[in-house]
């Protein structure tokens, strides 16, 4: 749930701020560029952040 929520987020983000800007690139263009932007900031940024604030979540303690 965690990492589908994440890359809706990062997808929409791309849309809304950065998709306007390439609409005269050609689609490979902006599909590379989307899926390599969107990789990079899920595996070095956004995830592990969502793990280190939802640690507890993630992996509750044995009681």
């Amino acid at each position: 749930m965690l990492t589908i929520a994440a890359v809706f987020a990062v997808t929409s983000l791309f849309q809304l701020l950065v998709a306007p800007h390439l609409a005269g690139w050609p689609v490979a263009a902006r599909s590379l560029l989307s899926a390599s932007l969107v990789v990079v900031l899920l595996g070095h940024v956004v995830m592990p952040a969502l793990t280190r604030a939802l640690a507890r979540w993630l992996r509750p303690a044995d009681d």
